[in-house]
């Protein structure tokens, strides 16, 4: 997953512009908290990507204190 985070000031106004690979236009924002949202949207943008990983979960459960142990392996489709 690639983005890019694209800023302009255009009559004093800042906007920000998310684009993905191909250079669409994922999200677009103006005001001081543009930035910020514009992070926001590429970290959903690479949850999203990573949502093609494969999760294999093993658990041992020691019955003396009721602790549990988790060991995650994760592989890349």
């Amino acid at each position: 997953m690639e983005a890019n985070i694209v800023t302009s000031n255009t009559d004093g106004e800042w906007y920000a512009h998310v684009l993905d690979q191909s250079n669409k236009v994922r999200y677009s924002s103006m005001g001081q908290q543009s930035i910020k949202i514009a992070l926001k949207v590429v970290l959903a943008l690479v949850e999203q990507d990573l949502s093609g990983l494969v999760q294999e979960k093993e658990m041992e459960v020691e019955d003396s204190e009721g602790e549990e142990e988790v060991d995650y392996e994760m592989e890349v489709d």
